[in-house]
């Protein structure tokens, strides 16, 4: 089983590491004879003290050479489950289309130009920064959460919008963008808010936009898009805004 298995990975892995492993593998079972008969080897599998560190090897030979999902099912076999960061894929995601679609642009993930304390101590880390040819910044933080509250300025945790704004004052940026998923029974609405301690001064107006996209757009036509997120943060606009409010714009991203 385990070297029919490798011989079914070997065939469809495409990582240099995972293959390099796999033909190591190969070697050291060099003298076994892979099935001829999947099924009938499985039911023949007794289990023993003997073998019993071969276990888990051998419920995943049966994943992988059975075809067997990985979703919900009914029977008593054990279900596997694959568990992914998605925090992490979201970021990278939307990392992925800023760069393919802004290639002309500097696009950066995970910047570490400024730091909050002096001697370099605690990097401040925004997940994207952009900068377009007249060198405005654009400063985005994405965020895996969920604002279920009708109103969605209300679902917003505080400390995100700390964050953002500080992340707006160290890159001396007028446009920041933090951007959430959000679950099918949102239904917000765009709306627009400032920040209570500058709506009196023209010169530093802060201008709260709440937006929303329908994320089954990106699965089916990712450059436009990606292209309303560009579009609504002015990033190719030739010449610099005659607006004196910055922007800081929450584009929600609604899941399917």
């Amino acid at each position: 089983m385990i070297k029919s298995t490798l011989a079914f990975l070997k065939k469809v892995s495409q990582d240099y590491e995972n293959l390099k492993e796999i033909r190591n593998m190969e070697i050291i079972f060099g003298e076994i004879p892979e099935s001829d008969n999947i099924d009938r080897d499985f039911l023949n599998l007794k289990k023993s003290r003997l073998i019993s560190h071969y276990d888990l090897v051998l419920s995943w030979c049966k994943v992988f050479l059975k075809k067997e999902s990985f979703t919900m099912y009914k029977g008593e076999d054990v279900a596997f489950a694959l568990l992914f960061p998605m925090e992490r894929i979201f970021e990278d995601y939307v990392t992925y289309l800023l760069k393919k679609y802004l290639s002309d642009f500097e696009v950066k993930a995970q910047d570490k130009e400024h730091y909050l304390l002096q001697d370099n101590l605690h990097p401040i880390r925004p997940d994207i920064v952009i900068k377009n040819k007249n060198e405005n910044v654009f400063v985005l933080d994405v965020k895996w959460k969920l604002i279920d509250n009708e109103e969605a300025i209300k679902g917003i945790s505080i400390s995100d919008l700390y964050q953002v704004f500080a992340y707006g004052k160290f890159y001396r940026s007028n446009n920041v963008c933090l951007i959430y998923p959000l679950s099918n029974d949102g239904g917000n609405e765009n709306k627009e808010y400032f920040f209570q301690e500058f709506k009196n001064n023209e010169e530093e107006n802060i201008l709260l936009n709440v937006f929303f996209v329908d994320l089954s757009k990106i699965l089916k036509n990712e450059e436009e898009a990606i292209n309303e997120i560009i579009y609504f943060l002015d990033v190719k606009k030739e010449e610099k805004s005659e607006a004196k409010a910055g922007r800081i714009f929450l584009i929600i991203f609604k899941l399917l």
